[in-house]
């Protein structure tokens, strides 16, 4: 009766929640960082919101009490909203210490609260309680510097009060806030917040903290010159943002929120200098696991030169790094054979690290090479693909002609174990071939979360068959003209 009851209990709490629960709060957040662009996993990230999504799961309890899940001599992990338990002196709740004197094999408490007096009670109470927060941020901050958190096995925070509020006017106070908490997860969410009036941030001062190991920036961008702080610091294990490149020149009416975001001392474009530097301190980094760089700027002109010059600079740090396991990109700021010359090992130059990459905003050539990637490729257990680029110029030939040569590219590879594609044009025709495949466990297929910026994308990547060639742009408009001459010299600077 006990064995059936528990496999009952577990069958339905599977179809309760059929994502699980995680053993830890740390667990939870750092993969929800590291799928946050894979997935395109939007929903709040909330851990108490997500787990009590449908309340039915509890009254399992009434299935056999004897044998329940849920009788108290099986609880080992507490998750609890306990905003208002305790008071600042830090007076425990009657109500509370009878539901921890209640579960006498509890091992961890995962705490939802935005008072460290909180943490520092229950710790005195009960010293040999594993814990975890997720802290609430508010307007007003609340951190006591005189209370050590050294104790706390992990602390997360999502801010997005603070933002609304304006980060640039409270930079001092947040900056005490996030160091007095430890924090050791942040994700900057600004879902909420007017992009009309939206301000862009410096995050230079959170990469600098010794506790801070994964950073999630959604919407806003980091600057190039402050990305260089992500792999020289040597602290964070998980890093996801986008990048404000500027190295895309487009016509001078070409609309993109880099636009406004320049000044007039600026130059027209990130000074290479910053991504060389950044490689060159990715390349002897140890601590980063995961790295996701979108291209946030829009402008479409992105000439051979420079995609040349980032794919070298970046190739070659990736071959020197022995930590990154999970790597995602926008595809348009890399050349066609950056990833056969990153991942084939048929090269003994390679790297050898990286099991998971998501690669998005790719088109019929990439689609080539990254099969080409794939036919030698030993190490890579997870691909994505998002964001299909179609270009005017191709017609149904060209598009059965490159998933041909994917597929059959594919049905060499014997390492690969899933392929997750995200909005493309051909799923079907794509999917149909996929399904003869023997060494993939499964194909997910699914709608891009980006699809509102679908046309921007399109517009960018249109340019790739006018980037063949150099001598064609040339015949484009003064203005793309100035600039593109202006970048080409640019790039002869920086380059080796």
């Amino acid at each position: 009766m006990q064995g059936l009851s528990t496999l009952l209990q577990q069958k339905i709490l599977t179809y309760l929640l059929p994502n699980g629960i995680p053993s830890t709060l740390k667990e939870y957040i750092v993969s929800h960082i590291r799928s946050y662009h894979n997935s395109g996993d939007e929903e709040d990230s909330d851990l108490f919101q997500k787990i009590n999504l449908n309340s039915s799961h509890v009254e399992l309890s009434l299935v056999y009490s004897q044998y329940s899940l849920y009788n108290k001599q099986n609880i080992h992990t507490l998750y609890l909203e306990a905003l208002d338990t305790f008071s600042e002196e830090g007076k425990c709740d009657v109500q509370f210490k009878e539901t921890i004197n209640s579960l006498p094999n509890l091992e961890r408490l995962i705490i939802e609260t935005n008072s460290p007096h909180l943490l520092l009670a229950i710790h005195k109470q009960y010293p040999s309680l594993k814990m975890e927060v997720l802290v609430e941020d508010y307007e007003y901050f609340q951190y006591a510097n005189n209370i050590d958190l050294s104790f706390m096995e992990f602390i997360a925070s999502s801010a997005s009060e603070v933002v609304k509020s304006n980060l640039n006017i409270y930079y001092d106070d947040y900056y005490k806030y996030v160091k007095a908490w430890r924090m050791n997860s942040l994700e900057l969410e600004y879902d909420s917040w007017d992009y009309q009036y939206f301000m862009h941030l410096s995050y230079s001062f959170l990469l600098k903290l010794r506790s801070l190991q994964h950073l999630l920036i959604r919407v806003d961008h980091i600057d190039a010159k402050e990305l260089v702080l992500v792999a020289k610091n040597n602290i964070l294990e998980s890093f996801s943002s986008d990048v404000f490149f500027r190295l895309f020149i487009g016509s001078s009416g070409f609309e993109c929120k880099c636009s406004e975001l320049i000044e007039e001392s600026d130059d027209d474009r990130v000074p290479l200098k910053h991504w060389r530097n950044f490689c060159s301190a990715l390349s002897t980094n140890t601590k980063l696991k995961y790295l996701h760089l979108g291209n946030t700027c829009k402008h479409k002109k992105l000439t051979n030169k420079l995609r040349t010059f980032i794919s070298s600079e970046f190739l070659t740090s990736l071959k020197a790094n022995g930590t990154l396991e999970s790597l995602s990109l926008s595809c348009n700021m890399l050349s066609d054979d950056f990833y056969e010359s990153l991942f084939s090992q048929s090269n003994t130059d390679t790297n050898r690290t990286i099991k998971s990459i998501h690669l998005r905003s790719y088109n019929l050539n990439r689609l080539k090479s990254i099969g080409r990637m794939l036919e030698h490729n030993q190490t890579i257990n997870h691909l994505t693909f998002s964001k299909y680029i179609n270009s005017k110029d191709e017609n149904n030939d060209d598009t059965n002609q490159a998933i041909d040569s994917f597929v059959s590219s594919l049905a060499l590879n014997k390492t690969l174990i899933s392929l997750t594609i995200e909005e493309n044009t051909f799923t079907t025709d794509l999917l149909s071939k996929l399904s003869l495949s023997s060494t993939l466990s499964f194909i997910l297929t699914k709608k891009d979360p980006y699809e509102e910026d679908s046309d921007d994308e399109e517009e960018e990547d249109d340019d790739d068959t006018s980037n063949e060639d150099d001598d064609a742009e040339e015949e484009e408009d003064d203005d793309d003209d100035e600039d593109d001459e202006e970048e080409e010299d640019g790039d002869d600077d920086y380059k080796e």
